[in-house]
């Protein structure tokens, strides 16, 4: 999961770059509802969406792309509570693995079956903190 976008070319609708991994345009387009891109939106070109709006053509991607392991890092941020809803149903039907990295504790609670705890530590200077 590309969080910048970098990956899809910016003159291509929203629309072309989900049928470049899924053929079948009614499920590209239903799964794109799914995700709140709707109606004359698909028609927008990548570099005139917003942050959030590429976040979700972006995991529309990925939903569809026939992976067997997904690899997300914040795949909440930019997103409206009611996308990030949408997402956690496709997710919790994706058939594959799911490896993501996230601040946003709901999330984790609604997906993770397992969960890693990372912290970095820092050497505390004697006399400082």
């Amino acid at each position: 999961f590309d969080q910048d976008a970098r990956s899809l070319a910016q003159e291509t609708t929203a629309l072309e770059a989900v049928l470049a991994v899924e053929a079948d345009e009614t499920l590209a387009r239903t799964v794109m509802g799914r995700l709140r891109i709707r109606r004359d939106s698909v028609y927008k070109t990548i570099g005139s969406l917003s942050a959030g709006e590429r976040a979700k053509v972006l995991l529309t991607r990925l939903i569809l792309g026939g992976h067997n392991l997904l690899i997300l890092d914040e795949p909440t941020n930019h997103l409206d509570i009611e996308t990030q809803d949408a997402l956690l149903d496709a997710l919790r039907t994706f058939p594959g693995g799911i490896i993501f990295v996230s601040h946003d504790r709901y999330f984790m609670k609604q997906l993770a079956t397992e969960v890693e705890v990372l912290i970095r530590t820092q050497a505390v200077e004697k006399g400082r903190s």
